[in-house]
């Protein structure tokens, strides 16, 4: 599951790390999420643009997370059943793309993950490999999106969620009371 959390974050992360001026921020203060040693403050234009304020890269990524997860727990739960190849498991082996497009994209990244590729890179030390500060933006990263999850709850999950009727498509597979593929 890190792995996969890191691969999501990577490149949305950085966005996160440039400080947005006050005067951006409106709405009646915002709302500050903690838990654990995470603690943000986030804050939306009135375009709903989420803002993130914290003290360290842990609560950065918290933030992001749980303001992420708020606008697109669809989308990265989609993302995360494709990255851990079982689509055809929660959504069946057809796909959009046609026949069998679910499978191929299973044996595709389930290939992938055991190559070993991205654990690879990211048991590497810095700067080959991710830093400590985008380690702790990542752990803070996946822990708001749960805490997301923990606060909204699967009866609240929006209606067009793919795995909406699979909730345990949402967790890690050794979380999970039915065995998921094999690794």
């Amino acid at each position: 599951m890190a792995v996969v959390a890191a691969v999501l974050c990577l490149t949305s992360a950085t966005v996160a790390l440039v400080p947005a001026p006050s005067s951006a921020a409106t709405g009646p203060g915002g709302e500050t999420v903690a838990e654990g040693g995470h603690t943000a403050h986030i804050s939306r234009t009135e375009y709903g643009i989420p803002h993130i304020l914290a003290r360290d890269f842990d609560g950065l990524g918290y933030g992001h997370g749980y303001a992420f997860a708020q606008d697109n727990v669809c989308e990265l739960a989609d993302q995360m059943v494709t990255l851990r190849g079982e689509r055809s498991q929660f959504l069946g082996p057809g796909g959009e793309s046609g026949e069998g497009a679910n499978l191929a994209s299973d044996t595709y990244y389930t290939g992938q993950r055991r190559a070993g590729t991205v654990q690879r890179l990211l048991d590497r030390k810095a700067p080959l490999g991710p830093t400590a500060e985008l380690r702790r933006m990542v752990e803070g990263y996946a822990a708001g999106y749960n805490r997301y999850l923990r606060d909204t709850g699967v009866g609240k999950l929006p209606d067009d969620n793919a795995v909406r009727h699979q909730p345990s498509a949402l967790l890690p597979p050794s979380a999970r009371s039915r065995p998921g593929p094999a690794a």
